[in-house]
C-alpha cells in the first residue's frame, strides 16, 4: 500500500497522506513521495491546483519521531529533511 495516494479530478490533484497507523507522520520516504508528486504536478499543465489531505482522522502528526530516534549521529547530521522541505516549498511556490 502506498504511503501517498494521488487522485486527479478535473484540474485538481489531491495527494492523500496514507500512513494512518502512524497518524500520517512525515517520514523521509513520505516527504520524498510528496516532493516527487509536486514536481510532477508542476510539469503537468492539466493540473491547476494541488490539495494535500490526510487519510482517516489525521492530517499529519508531524515528523516521524520513531524514524528520527533510530538514527545515529552521522545520519542525524546528514538529515535529508531540509532538502526535502525545500523541494516541496519550491514546487508549491512555482505551481
Amino acid at each position: 500500500m502506498s504511503e501517498l495516494l494521488s487522485q486527479q479530478n478535473g484540474r485538481v490533484l489531491t495527494l492523500t497522506l496514507n500512513r494512518p497507523q502512524a497518524r500520517n507522520a512525515l517520514s523521509n520516504a513520505l516527504l520524498t513521495l510528496i516532493a516527487e508528486a509536486l514536481e510532477t504536478a508542476q510539469q503537468d499543465e492539466s493540473i491547476g491546483a494541488v490539495v494535500v489531505a490526510g487519510q482517516e482522522r489525521f492530517f499529519a502528526a508531524g515528523a516521524d519521531l520513531k524514524e528520527m530516534a533510530s538514527r545515529d549521529m552521522p545520519a542525524t547530521l546528514n538529515d535529508p529533511r531540509p532538502q526535502l522541505w525545500a523541494r516541496i516549498e519550491t514546487a508549491f511556490q512555482n505551481h
